[in-house]
């Protein structure tokens, strides 16, 4: 099954959505959700899933409102051969704060789970992602990954990444890795030297920087309209 959840507003609000999916042994879920809100919404949006025995969830999140937000994922493994592959796209701007957090918890022996970030900060704004992997006491052949990647394009504006592994059991394997920092000049001094904005060349190579999330969504009216609002918070202010 393919969900699809897509939010938008008409007008400055505060939004508090969450959204349940209960799996069953031998599902297969996509899952994916794009926020858009106003620079003076305020903003809580969670994901929460109890992922069962032989089940493969993926779950792609883009945080591409103008608005403060916290964005939080909980998935629960509960059963053997439960995987979960979480991925998150989010760009800052202005003077915006962003909070991401993504939790697996590990139940059950023999589970799976990849946590990916992608993130971009301009202007002075604020981006954090808080990753949390617990394998508990038991939970042998599990396995629990995370990796970030950030671009700062701001002197001002910060990224910053707090990886955690809680792990209770020795037959297990786990790691995380985070890489942050501006563009590499030698690239945009390339780009720019054929004719393109300093503006355009940011915009592609942090196209490339997203693509491989981007690849996994089939939808092509929802792939379009993320790169369409990625371009517009990317877009060179006046």
């Amino acid at each position: 099954v393919r969900v699809i959840e897509f939010f938008m507003n008409n007008k400055d609000c505060n939004a508090n959505i969450v959204t349940d999916v209960i799996t069953k042994d031998g599902a297969k879920v996509n899952y994916f959700s794009v926020d858009r809100f106003s620079k003076e919404s305020k903003v809580y949006n969670a994901f929460r899933s109890s992922v069962e025995r032989n089940v493969k969830l993926d779950v792609t999140r883009a945080v591409l409102s103008e608005a403060n937000i916290i964005s939080d994922t909980l998935i629960n493994l509960v059963s053997k051969g439960a995987e979960v592959d979480v991925k998150s796209i989010a760009i800052s701007e202005g003077t915006q704060i962003q909070n991401i957090n993504t939790e697996t918890h590990h139940l059950d022996k023999n589970t799976y789970s990849q946590i990916t970030n992608q993130g971009v900060t301009n202007d002075s704004s604020q981006l954090v992602f808080n990753n949390t992997g617990k394998i508990y006491k038991g939970m042998s052949s599990s396995k629990a990954f995370q990796s970030t990647r950030g671009i700062i394009l701001s002197k001002k504006s910060s990224l910053s990444v707090n990886p955690f592994l809680l792990i209770d059991e020795f037959d297990v394997e786990a790691g995380h890795g985070a890489t942050i920092g501006k563009f590499d000049d030698d690239s945009l001094f390339y780009l720019m030297s054929r004719g393109l904005t300093k503006s355009d060349a940011e915009k592609l190579i942090i196209a490339g920087f997203i693509t491989p999330i981007l690849e996994g969504i089939k939808n092509e009216f929802l792939k379009e309209q993320i790169n369409h609002i990625i371009n517009y918070k990317l877009r060179e202010k006046r």
